[in-house]
């Protein structure tokens, strides 16, 4: 019995003795006398942009229109769309229109806008080609904004008869 209480007795010595080493390492390694205090404060790198938005969006898929040949009073057929436009920051800027690809002789669409909640103003009807046509002028601080559109077909004498598909187009440009 003497023996395991001298057992016991020399374990326990070693464990306080390890202890106080551990104690006396705790100390030097977290807080040594020359360490420096820790920041109270962070930064973080943000990169930022502010951009005009332009943007335009047509909530038809597909209209289908017809016309007859050589009916000029009759042959306004016309379909309407609606869509919806925004045009922030500052400068005017301006709706165009195209069709592609361009329609056979003797055939004409021609394009109407009215203005996007009543800013800007139209350019009245447009006869709609491959190139760009100014369809609402002077926009300026337009935020998804709805308007209204109208395609109109027309057939003269010299056209012949047939079918096809073009794209409308719209896009919004800077007004120059």
């Amino acid at each position: 019995m003497k023996k395991a209480i001298l057992v016991l007795l020399a374990v326990l010595f070693v464990v306080g003795v390890a202890g106080a080493v551990l104690a006396e390492e705790v100390d030097l390694l977290f807080c040594p006398p020359s360490c420096d205090p820790l920041p109270n404060s962070d930064s973080l790198n943000i990169f930022w942009k502010v951009q005009p938005m332009s943007t335009i969006y047509i909530f038809d898929d597909e209209l289908k229109i017809c016309t007859y040949i050589g009916a000029p009073g009759s042959g306004n057929f016309h379909k309407g769309f609606k869509y919806m436009a925004a045009a922030t920051g500052v400068g005017l800027r301006k709706i165009v229109g195209s069709i592609s690809p361009a329609l056979p002789t003797g055939v004409s669409m021609w394009g109407l806008l009215n203005r996007p909640d009543g800013i800007g103003h139209t350019t009245g009807p447009q006869v709609l080609g491959t190139a760009d046509v100014d369809l609402v002028k002077d926009l300026e601080k337009l935020y998804m904004a709805n308007g209204t559109g109208e395609v109109s077909l027309f057939a003269d004498n010299t056209a012949a008869g047939g079918n096809g598909m073009v794209v409308l187009k719209l896009t919004i440009l800077d007004q120059i």
